[in-house]
């Protein structure tokens, strides 16, 4: 065994021999014929051991404390076992081993990042290499290359291994996520906007600016053009909830449009337009949840929230107008949660984040964000309950993620968690979250457009290297739009004369998927030193217990086809374990009315009558019956109290 810090001489794995010998009376044998042999049947093992196991622990290689208090801050103990490695090589431990920790956590610090001064803290992935030692030298009385002196060679290769750390690695991740193609373009034009959707009606708006401005109506289906209709300086689109009416606002008069969404294309399909006053030719962004309209003014720290009598040209403005709610700031990027309970609203000014709930026009709740100051936002929700945003800051060029319980607004700091903020090397320009992806449109030096979905989970964890996948897409990229299935993300951009709609497919990769990586070439990234256990925050000289060593967290392990059955046994037997709780889903359509219900049993027998109050004793009317024809002819009635 070593324990040195270096990797060791591994064959290669590309060293294949796929020609076996061929025997025959009287064949001449050389070295090259039995060292064939050798590895004619060694390619044939470590292949099996590679690509139909993988690498990882076989049984046993616990890593523990050692059994003395004294020798816990040097010392941590390697039980017996076996591992395969990258290569396919065998890996056999047949007795305990003891490991001096900080002997090679401090060489492979010196050897990665030379005289830099130790950061105090670092996390220690403890790993095993497989390691071949010649040995029982032998003199070689042929060897043609030897001078005067006798040479010698080994007789036997020892397979062994050696010990060692690897410092800060990012988690092994068993896929991405998602996986992203951008399939189509949907429309080629300038100055285009935003993208509106709507599932039930199979229909995709998409809004060009600048003098020109149109909103062209797509079928989702065929993506073929059904009608358009001219709104110059256009802004921004909603679509209603039921898909009959469109909300376009528009710069040069800063007014909002209502359009008739079936008959969009003739000049009809205006039903009216609403004046915007206390603007400043400043952006209107609008927004639908029910049956209310939301309209936010960049220039404006007041959210107008309208119902749905706006869409009729005779009803004031005034009339429809539900209420305004102070945001306490201008609006920068406005995010809708998942279910649609609650706008987050980032703040210009001050960076801080504004809470809005969508059922009431109740007082925003502020966030204080601080110097990480919000600027894009996402948000999607988390298993348990609650939410997940996604939070950027374009100037300092830094993403963090926060987590806020199922209602946001109340507790002192509904701010649960919060991961570190990220560096990020290129402008964001937005983001979009889903489960646990997080998508981020960001512009490059060069001017590029790219598309990344980040891995949430791992972000949350502050890995080192978040796993991503990424896409080239143009230049001049903006706020993108989830189809109603979220499995379609359209991607508008605008540069110059040019612009589209670029239509990405966003494809969430199940457990089950992984088995279909047989399909792509042969692995040949394969981790060549084993991880055996993780000690996370740790600083030479500690004392390391059982407690901080974990097993389970970076360790593969590579289980038996007995353990396999034992499992499947298992799960048949007593049924699979109960997953954690998933995100809440959008608020479904309120359902048909029920049957009438069962009459309710009699209540309890009342106070009875008062004694303290007067009671009648006569009436000059039998209850129950018509009133006599004199009774009619007085009009009065006689009562008599006691």
């Amino acid at each position: 065994m070593s324990t040195r810090t270096t990797k060791g001489n591994c064959s290669s794995c590309d060293d294949q021999q796929l020609a076996r010998n061929h025997y025959f009376t009287g064949k001449l044998l050389v070295e090259r014929d039995f060292v064939d042999e050798q590895r004619f049947f060694l390619g044939k093992n470590l292949r099996h051991n590679r690509f139909l196991h993988g690498a990882g622990t076989v049984c046993g290689l616990r890593v523990s404390e050692h059994p003395r208090d004294a020798c816990r801050d040097r010392y941590v103990m390697v039980a017996p076992g076996v591992a395969i490695d990258g290569c396919g090589q065998e890996i056999v431990v047949p007795r305990e081993e003891c490991v001096p920790l900080p002997e090679l956590v401090e060489a492979r610090f010196r050897e990665e990042y030379g005289d830099v001064p130790f950061p105090g803290e670092v996390d220690v992935q403890i790993c095993i290499r497989y390691r071949e030692c010649p040995t029982e030298e032998i003199p070689a009385l042929l060897d043609e290359c030897a001078g005067e002196e006798p040479a010698c060679a080994p007789n036997r290769i020892l397979e062994s291994y050696e010990l060692d750390v690897m410092l800060n690695a990012p988690r092994r991740d068993p896929g991405g996520k998602v996986r992203l193609e951008w399939r189509e373009t949907l429309i080629n034009a300038s100055e285009v906007r935003r993208v509106a959707v709507h599932g039930e009606s199979r229909r995709i708006y998409v809004l060009t600016g600048g003098t020109g401005g149109t909103v062209y109506a797509f079928d989702a289906d065929t993506r073929s053009m059904v009608g358009s209709h001219s709104v110059p300086e256009a802004y921004d689109i909603a679509v209603s909830e039921d898909g009959a009416t469109l909300y376009v606002t528009a710069d040069h008069d800063e007014s909002l449009r209502v359009l008739d969404a079936a008959g969009l294309g003739p000049a009809s399909a205006l039903l009216r337009t609403v004046r915007i006053d206390g603007t400043d030719r400043r952006g209107l962004h609008v927004r639908t949840v029910g049956d209310r309209l939301w309209l936010f003014a960049e220039d404006a720290p007041q959210v107008r929230v309208w119902s749905r009598d706006i869409d009729d040209p005779g009803t004031d403005p005034d009339d429809a107008l539900v209420g305004t709610i102070d945001l306490g700031g201008q609006p920068g990027d406005i995010a809708l949660g998942p279910d649609r309970r609650w706008f987050f609203v980032s703040r210009r000014e001050d960076g801080a984040l504004a809470l809005l709930r969508t059922d009431d026009v109740s007082p925003a709740r502020t966030v204080e964000m601080g110097s990480r100051g919000a600027d894009r936002l996402a948000v999607t929700g988390r298993a348990g309950g609650g939410y997940r945003v996604l939070v950027s800051n374009r100037v300092a060029r830094e993403m963090t993620l926060l987590t806020f319980g199922e209602d946001p607004t109340t507790g002192p700091d509904p701010i649960v968690a919060e991961a570190p903020s990220t560096g990020w090397d290129e402008r964001i320009v937005a983001l979009e979250a889903h489960q646990g992806t997080g998508l981020v449109l960001s512009a490059t030096e060069d001017g590029g457009g790219v598309l990344r979905a980040i891995d949430l989970d791992a972000f949350a964890r502050d890995e080192d290297e978040v796993p991503a996948e990424r896409i080239d897409l143009r230049p001049g990229l903006r706020d993108a739009t989830w189809s109603d299935d979220r499995r379609e993300l359209f991607v508008p951009w605008s540069g110059g004369d040019d612009g589209g709609v670029a239509i990405v497919r966003v494809t969430p990769l199940r457990c089950d998927d992984l088995v279909t990586r047989s399909l792509e070439p042969c692995p040949d990234d394969q981790p060549r030193c084993v991880v055996l256990a993780t000690i996370e925050g740790y600083r030479p000289g500690a004392v390391v217990t059982n407690d901080r060593i974990d097993n389970v967290r970076d360790r593969v392990v590579l289980p038996s086809v007995s353990m396999l059955a034992d499992a499947l046994r298992c799960l048949e037997l007593r049924g699979g374990i109960e997953g954690p709780r998933g995100e809440r889903g959008p608020r479904g359509p309120t359902g048909p009315a029920g049957e009438r219900g069962e009459p309710g049993r009699d209540g309890a027998d009342g106070e009875g009558l008062r004694d303290d109050l007067a009671h009648i004793c006569a009436v000059s009317w039998d209850h129950g019956q018509p009133l006599t024809e004199a009774q009619t002819r007085l009009r009065q009635l006689i009562v008599l109290f006691d």
